[in-house]
C-alpha cells in the first residue's frame, strides 16, 4: 500500500490580531480616561472596564502567539501516524494502530470553558477501540482537543474511515 496523507488545520479565526489590537487601545483610553474622572463610582467602572479590555487583549496576544495548528495525517501499513505543526515546527506526534479503529464519528468539542457554549459549531472527531465502550479524541494534543470546522472534521473522519480496518 503507498503510503497516503492528509494535512487539514485548526479553526482559526482571522481577526484575532484585530481583537488584540483593539482590545489593547481600548484599554489605555479608558485607563488614561478614568484620570480625569471626579465621580468615584465612574471611576470605578472605568478601571474594571480597563482591565477587562486589557484580559481580553492578552488572552487575544496569546491566541495570535500560538499560532494555527496543522494536522498532517500519515497511513502506512500498520499505522495513523499523526503530526502536529505550528509554524512549521513539530509540537507532537502520535502514532496509532489503525487495527484500533472500531467505530469513527464526528462530535461536537468537549465544553471545558466557556467558549464552548458560545461556539458550538467547532468539531472533532471520536473513534471507540474495539471490545471498548469509551470514545477518544483523535485530534488530541496533551488533554487539548483542536478545534475543527465542520468539513475539515468531516474529510478526517472519511480518511480515517476508509483507511482504518473497521
Amino acid at each position: 500500500m503507498k503510503d497516503e496523507k492528509l494535512v487539514i488545520k485548526e479553526k482559526y479565526s482571522k481577526y484575532w490580531p484585530t481583537v488584540a489590537v483593539l482590545s489593547l487601545i481600548l484599554s489605555l483610553v479608558i485607563f488614561v480616561s478614568y484620570h480625569f474622572i471626579d465621580n468615584v463610582l465612574w471611576i470605578g467602572y472605568l478601571r474594571l472596564a480597563a482591565f477587562a479590555f486589557f484580559a481580553v487583549a492578552l488572552l487575544s496576544f496569546f491566541k495570535v502567539y500560538d499560532g494555527q495548528v496543522e494536522l498532517t495525517v500519515l497511513v502506512d501499513e500498520e499505522f495513523f501516524k499523526s503530526t502536529y505543526k505550528v509554524r512549521n515546527e513539530i509540537i507532537f506526534e502520535s502514532e496509532q494502530p489503525r487495527s484500533d479503529f472500531h467505530q469513527i464519528k464526528t462530535d461536537q468539542l468537549p465544553n471545558k470553558s466557556i467558549y464552548n457554549d458560545f461556539m458550538m459549531n467547532d468539531k472533532c472527531v471520536r473513534f471507540q477501540k474495539k471490545d471498548e465502550n469509551a470514545w477518544y479524541y483523535f485530534n488530541e494534543i496533551e488533554s487539548r482537543v483542536i478545534p475543527l470546522s465542520e468539513e475539515n472534521a468531516n474529510t478526517l473522519r472519511d480518511f480515517l474511515k476508509m483507511y482504518s480496518e473497521a
